[in-house]
């Protein structure tokens, strides 16, 4: 005999320092769902999107045990100890109209208890993510490891949707403008100790309209958003000069759409991998209070 449903479990991470959230949802069926936002805590994931998935009844069983038991009840959170832009996890669970809610500072020691919670958290993630819904991937073509300062060298960007259902993202290089949504390269200084770093050694360098060199794939340039069919990709072909101090930096691409959400266009902060590149050349007068910022698209 099928047992009957009896919880309701929400999990919603701080994803990165723009706000973004990742937020998982088991309903009463037993179905899971997860948006992730943001990957700027794992970037090496290099997508965002949509996954949804489905516990069997001995899953659903051990995870209702877990969070019904005393143990999670009576587990200490850090409520009332978060400071404000402090990254954390947020669990909401609903039994009839009985809600328990923790909250967990990442940063804090976490307490007992909550590694167990933590796997469970973690069985429900995986379960998704072997089901992708919408999911747009992002990939990098750099130039090498070494490249010449002021010289114009070629970076390809391919977002490729992975999933069973077409995505629409907003397109960062619209003739249109569009104040919500960008291209840029995020880098800093990876051969100065940290606690020498100051504001001119980070780079966020914005890709514009005057960087597309060309492209492949399904896109219309003059369009605000543009859709991928599962499987499909476009691939922007980019002019890039590198006028940044000599020294190492460890780079990487974001995408970035922080407007109003909507049921039918993606929303969040996709970041690329991270790549290694060595600017070579001479230093410039001014170096030291470079701030790297191109403005908008164009």
């Amino acid at each position: 005999m099928e047992k009957t449903p009896r919880l309701q479990i929400q999990v919603s991470d701080m994803a990165d320092e723009l706000g973004m959230r990742n937020i998982l949802d088991l309903e009463l069926d037993g179905s899971v769902k997860y948006h992730v936002q943001s990957n700027g805590n794992s970037p090496e994931s290099r997508e965002i999107g949509y996954y949804e998935g489905r516990l069997d009844e001995a899953a659903l069983e051990k995870l209702y045990l877990m969070f019904e038991s005393s143990e999670f009840n009576k587990m200490e959170d850090h409520f009332g100890k978060v400071l404000s832009g402090e990254p954390l996890r947020r669990i909401i669970v609903i039994n009839n109209e009985l809600v328990t809610t923790k909250m967990i500072s990442f940063s804090r020691t976490p307490p007992i208890y909550y590694e167990t919670v933590k796997s469970g958290i973690d069985s429900l993630i995986g379960v998704s993510k072997r089901n992708p819904a919408g999911v747009l991937n992002i990939g990098i073509t750099w130039p090498g490891q070494k490249v010449r300062r002021d010289t114009v060298c070629s970076v390809q960007v391919t977002f490729s949707s992975r999933g069973s259902k077409s995505i629409v993202f907003a397109n960062p290089f619209a003739t249109k403008k569009n104040k919500t949504t960008k291209l840029y390269i995020r880098a800093q200084r990876s051969d100065i100790k940290i606690m020498d770093l100051r504001q001119y050694h980070y780079v966020n360098q914005n890709l514009q309209g005057n960087n597309l060199k060309s492209y492949d794939g399904n896109f219309t340039r003059e369009n605000l958003e543009n859709k991928l069919a599962p499987g499909s990709s476009v691939t922007f072909h980019l002019d890039v000069r590198f006028d940044w101090p000599p020294g190492k930096y460890t780079v990487q691409i974001v995408w970035e759409d922080t407007g109003a959400e909507t049921d039918k266009k993606l929303f969040g902060v996709l970041y690329s991998s991270i790549h290694e590149i060595t600017v070579e050349g001479a230093s410039k007068t001014g170096d030291s209070t470079l701030e790297i910022d191109d403005g908008d698209n164009e």
